[in-house]
């Protein structure tokens, strides 16, 4: 699970622990208070049930996704994974099966997929380009060397190195 989702499922927990034993938040007449523990319970339990609802969908969504791009790679569908690329649950994925053709189509869109907002994007794309071995992706690569996450600059060396062992004489395509 991606590291904001998990850092929004904790704060969740955490409204919810708080909301336990917190003050009463009506008036001093009011017949439920926060305070109360059996309400405390329940709001916890309402708050995990919400948790384990949100998972099974996430892992639903996921899973749908890869079908998804599994069956585009296997139709070796091009356009299709590179506007997969774009999308918001399936960009790695479709990167991930993009790096695994040698279809030139692939380089420029992983190359502006290296600018993407999503780490996990940027770095299945460096990871791509790296596997693809295409030279015109060293300039962007150096670039994605320099990037803010460890993640994405390891890929991108990795890459980079790949794609320098490709250029040696006798080095396999």
């Amino acid at each position: 699970m991606a590291r904001g989702h998990l850092a929004g499922l904790v704060l969740l927990l955490s409204v919810s622990l708080c909301a336990m034993v917190s003050p009463a938040v009506a008036s001093e007449n009011a017949v439920v208070k926060s305070g109360d523990p059996l309400i405390g319970l329940f709001i916890v339990l309402g708050f995990l049930f919400a948790l384990v609802l949100f998972c099974y969908a996430y892992l639903f969504l996921d899973r749908a996704m890869q079908r998804k791009v599994d069956a585009m790679a296997g139709r070796k569908d091009i356009e299709g994974l590179i506007r997969a690329l774009r999308s918001p649950f399936s960009g790695p994925k479709a990167a991930r099966a993009l790096g695994k053709t040698s279809d030139d189509r692939a380089v420029e869109p992983l190359m502006s997929a290296l600018c993407d907002h999503r780490e996990a994007v940027r770095k299945a794309a460096a990871a791509a380009l790296g596997e693809l071995g295409d030279e015109r992706a060293l300039g962007p690569l150096s670039r994605a060397a320099e990037d803010k996450y460890a993640s994405v600059r390891g890929c991108a060396k990795w890459a980079l190195g790949n794609i320098e062992k490709r250029k040696e004489p006798g080095a396999k395509s």
